[in-house]
């Protein structure tokens, strides 16, 4: 079976990433639908990802782009 571990390490605003340093989550809606949305989703990561010690980076798309039939 093959090992699928990074070796890199790097950092994201002070915080190490990869090899062997615990994960963290990169998450958030796939589409800015509204404000209110953005932020209840933020402050429950926030809150869920504090009480696991999780680090969390909030991602989201700010376009949706147009699809035609």
């Amino acid at each position: 079976m093959k090992d699928n571990t990074c070796t890199k390490r790097d950092f994201l605003n002070g915080t190490k990433i990869g090899g062997d340093e615990p994960f963290f989550l990169i998450s958030g809606p796939c589409v800015m639908e509204n404000r209110d949305l953005l932020d209840r989703v933020c402050a429950e990561m926030i809150e869920v990802c504090g009480e696991l010690k999780i680090p969390y980076i909030f991602k989201v798309v700010l376009i949706r782009p147009i699809v035609l039939p």
